[in-house]
């Protein structure tokens, strides 16, 4: 998985810099990276990040759970997200807690396009640029591939998200006129055609 955020509950990791006291959540420390924080979208993120997966970070239950103990907790940062368990642990628990928490983070924070430059599209649009790289598919195959293996919550949420902005796409695609698309409109240009198509198999 790879992310935008980075940050570490219940116990700093300081081989990667996050290790700077942020918040508390029911008693456990939040931290995040020193090298990071100067940056407001950065802090803008991590915010948001915390609050989308607060309720799964309270089920994990760091300071009172036998999995983790003072020297355990959970680390999401470039491109993994990473448990620190007692060694005696049971480790169900918290993969399965895990395993439904990491889709929120994927779909909301994954790493944005490098090539697309976020002035150039439209304000109302820029929310969605981190879905491009994996959702925008103009290959009619390779996207019903990727429909079939992803999980229904996952493009449900989806469809929630992009759907409310559609007609903002299409203007910001229709304001090309005759001109080519650029690279980014043709991949708002798939990433709509993919939701459309979802919507009529509901």
């Amino acid at each position: 998985m790879k992310t935008s955020v980075a940050f570490a509950v219940n116990m700093p990791e300081k081989e990667c810099g996050i290790n700077i006291k942020y918040c508390r959540l029911s008693n456990t420390n939040i931290y995040i990276s020193s090298y990071l924080s100067p940056d407001k979208v950065y802090m803008e993120n991590v915010g948001k990040c915390i609050e989308m997966i607060k309720e799964y970070l309270l089920r994990f239950d760091f300071q009172r759970s036998f999995l983790f103990g003072a020297n355990g907790g959970l680390f999401v940062f470039c491109n993994c997200v990473e448990l620190a368990l007692r060694e005696s642990s049971e480790i169900f628990p918290a993969i399965d807690i895990l395993l439904e928490m990491l889709p929120v983070i994927e779909e909301n924070f994954p790493d944005k396009p490098d090539d697309i430059d976020a002035d150039a599209i439209p304000e109302e649009l820029r929310d969605l640029i981190p879905l491009l790289n994996e959702w925008a598919i103009s290959d009619d195959q390779e996207r019903e591939e990727k429909v079939d293996k992803a999980a229904k919550a996952t493009l449900t949420r989806l469809v929630n998200r992009v759907a409310p902005k559609l007609d903002a796409i299409n203007k910001y695609l229709d304001s090309f006129g005759d001109e080519p698309l650029s690279e980014a409109a043709t991949m708002f240009a798939s990433l709509a055609e993919l939701v459309c198509e979802l919507q009529l198999r509901k």
